[in-house]
């Protein structure tokens, strides 16, 4: 389970970043994992080239940035043996709305969501313990913060709260 999970995350990072390439950005949600016990880290680096098990990923984004049959999601699927669920929004005015209800059932939670301008949502997903806190994996694999740093100290800081980091910003200029 932990394996998975850091996997996971690290699978998330390299999504968000394709994401963020081609105009949207991502945050990590706490899907598949919602109201488990905080994960602990494996003590040896995860090598996630190299995966036996394929990985369920959802991706929550705005519709237009989707493509379906995209070569960069095939690209990530065989890179990180992963199947990745895309889940197109309908709109800005939806949006929302249809985060919340996928947040809101257990089965459809998204693994990875755009989030904008939902702070009193993403409270209540923190407080409800349907998010993952990021912030031990961020201090076992470093080059995620490095990167960010070396764009601009402060980003992090906006990600972050006095409870953790359930955020990773996407869109960074």
């Amino acid at each position: 389970m932990k394996k998975r999970v850091i996997s996971l995350f690290m699978a998330g990072i390299m999504v968000a970043g394709m994401l963020t390439g081609c105009g949207g950005g991502a945050s990590s949600g706490g899907g598949n994992s919602a109201g488990a016990e905080k994960p602990l880290l494996a003590e040896e680096p995860i090598d996630v080239l190299n995966q036996e098990e394929t990985m369920k990923m959802s991706v929550v984004c705005l519709q237009g940035y989707t493509q379906p049959d995209n070569e960069i999601e095939h690209w990530l699927e065989d890179r990180y043996n992963l199947d990745i669920e895309v889940i197109a929004l309908p709109g800005w005015s939806d949006a929302t709305s249809k985060i919340s209800l996928l947040m809101g059932d257990e089965t459809q939670r998204p693994d990875i969501i755009w989030w904008w301008n939902m702070e009193a949502d993403f409270t209540k997903w923190v407080d409800a313990g349907l998010l993952v806190d990021v912030s031990p994996y961020m201090e076992r694999y470093t080059n995620m913060v490095d990167y960010y740093n070396s764009i601009d100290p402060g980003v992090m800081f906006y990600a972050s709260s006095e409870n953790g980091t359930y955020r990773i910003p996407g869109d960074v200029a």
